[in-house]
C-alpha cells in the first residue's frame, strides 16, 4: 500500500521501505481485522540488489491499515525517517487510528511509535513550515486538512489557526512544495472535485504559503476535469520559466462505470491557467502516482509502473 525510498541501511545505497497491507474488507470483517494482530500491516525495510532485487533488511508490525508513507529527517540526525499516514478499517464503521513514526536510531534501526491522532489519516506531507530546520507535517484526516508542527522530540502538534479560507474538508490527498518559487513552502491538494448528491464539491486547490508559517492569503483553484473528478496524486514540472502541473485522476460517480476506474492526467500550465486532459484511459486499472519522467530529453510524467509517457 505504501512506498517509500531512501538511504536508510548505508549512506550512499538506496533502500526501500515498505508498508504492506494484510486485510481486506471484503474477506475480513471489522471484529476480525481489529482484535487478530496478524492482520497488522508489516513495516519492511529492503536493500537493492546490483541486479534489482530485493533483501529484506528489517521488518516489524506496523498499523491495520497504511495508506502513505513519507521520508523526512524528523529528528535531524542526518539519517532519513518514515511516517505512515495509517487510517484504520476502511469501512464502517471507520474507526481511523494512530499513524506510525520509525526514527533512526542509528543508521540502519529505526524505533516506532505512534503519531497524530487517532483519525481516518489518508494521507500526509512533510516539509519544514516554520523555518527551524525540522520537517513539520500537513495531513488529510477524514477529508480535513491541519498542519501539525515537529516538537524536535518525535511528537507533532496541531496548529487549528495555521490555514486561512479555511475550506479544507473533502481532501484525501496533500503534497507541500513550493509551488510558485518564492522559496516558502506551499500546500496543493484534491479529493473528489465533483458534486456528490447535490453536495459541494471539494476543489482542487493550492494554499501558497506565508512568510510566518501559514497558508491561504492566497488560494488558486485547478480546474475539475467532468467524469474524472478522483484526485490521487500531484507532480510539478518546471521548464524554465513555464511550470506545469499535472493532476493524476480516476473517474468518478458520474461517469460511466463508476469511480476508480482508469486512469486520467491532466495538465495544468500555471503562467496561462491553460488546462488539458493529456491522458484518458478507461481500459486499464487506476494508477496510486505518477513519476517524472523523460523522452527525447523532454520532460514529461507518467505511471510509476509502466514505460509509459505523457506531456
Amino acid at each position: 500500500m505504501a512506498h517509500a525510498f531512501g538511504e536508510f541501511n548505508k549512506q550512499g545505497e538506496l533502500s526501500v521501505f515498505i508498508a504492506n497491507q494484510n486485510y481486506t474488507t471484503q474477506h475480513d470483517s471489522y471484529a476480525t481485522a481489529t482484535n487478530d494482530p496478524k492482520y497488522l500491516s508489516d513495516f519492511t525495510f529492503w536493500s537493492i540488489n546490483a541486479d534489482k532485487t530485493l533483501t529484506k533488511v528489517s521488518s516489524v508490525k506496523g498499523c491495520l491499515h497504511p495508506r502513505k508513507a513519507i521520508v523526512a529527517d524528523f529528528n535531524h540526525d542526518g539519517i532519513p525517517d518514515v511516517l505512515v499516514a495509517c487510517h484504520g478499517y476502511d469501512d464502517v464503521p471507520f474507526p481511523g487510528e494512530k499513524s506510525k513514526l520509525l526514527l533512526s536510531n542509528g543508521r540502519g534501526n529505526y524505533v516506532m511509535s505512534d503519531a497524530l491522532d487517532t483519525e481516518y489519516n489518508h494521507s500526509v506531507a512533510a516539509a519544514d513550515i516554520n523555518g527551524d530546520g525540522y520537517p513539520d507535517l500537513v495531513r488529510t484526516a477524514g477529508g480535513t486538512l491541519a498542519v501539525f508542527i515537529n516538537q524536535k522530540n518525535g511528537t507533532f502538534v496541531k496548529q487549528p489557526d495555521a490555514i486561512s479560507d479555511n475550506t479544507t474538508s473533502g481532501y484525501f490527498n496533500v503534497e507541500l512544495v513550493d509551488i510558485d518559487g518564492d522559496s516558502i513552502i506551499d500546500i496543493i491538494a484534491g479529493g473528489n472535485d465533483w458534486d456528490q448528491n447535490g453536495a459541494t464539491a471539494s476543489s482542487t486547490k493550492i494554499w501558497y504559503g506565508n512568510t510566518n508559517g501559514s497558508f491561504g492569503t492566497r488560494t488558486r483553484v485547478i480546474p475539475p476535469m467532468p467524469g474524472r473528478g478522483v484526485v490521487n496524486d500531484f507532480t510539478l514540472i518546471s521548464n524554465g520559466s513555464q511550470k506545469i502541473l499535472y493532476v493524476n485522476r480516476t473517474s468518478d460517480s458520474s461517469s460511466t462505470g463508476g469511480w476508480y476506474r482508469g486512469m486520467a492526467i491532466q495538465s495544468y500550465d500555471l503562467s496561462t491557467s491553460v488546462s488539458t486532459l493529456v491522458a484518458d484511459d478507461q481500459n486499464i486499472n487506476w494508477v496510486p502516482w505518477m513519476i517524472v519522467k523523460t523522452k527525447n530529453n523532454q520532460l514529461g510524467v507518467g505511471p510509476f509502473n509502466s514505460t509509459r509517457f505523457f506531456q
